[in-house]
């Protein structure tokens, strides 16, 4: 993550889609909505997600939209 107390995701669209991004805790608890349902284009997109509350560790955010359930693991160093 290139700056403290900030969390970014890159990901990519094959297709347009409605997309939602959830944050979870390492217990699987969801902590946060990084993005609700929204409509986006195909294409690469960035979301940038402010975690400076949050402790440092391990967390987890899902990536869903109609077709996809991706569920990766980031880093939170402050």
């Amino acid at each position: 993550n290139p700056a403290a107390g900030e969390l970014n995701i890159t990901y990519v669209l094959p297709e347009t889609a409605n997309v939602s991004i959830s944050l979870m805790d390492i217990n699987g608890r969801q902590i946060g909505n990084m993005l609700n349902t929204q409509r986006q284009l195909e294409g690469v997109h960035t979301l940038t997600y402010n975690v400076s509350d949050l402790p440092n560790g391990f967390y987890f955010y899902t990536l869903r939209t109609e077709k996809v359930n991706i569920t990766k693991r980031k880093e939170v160093s402050h």
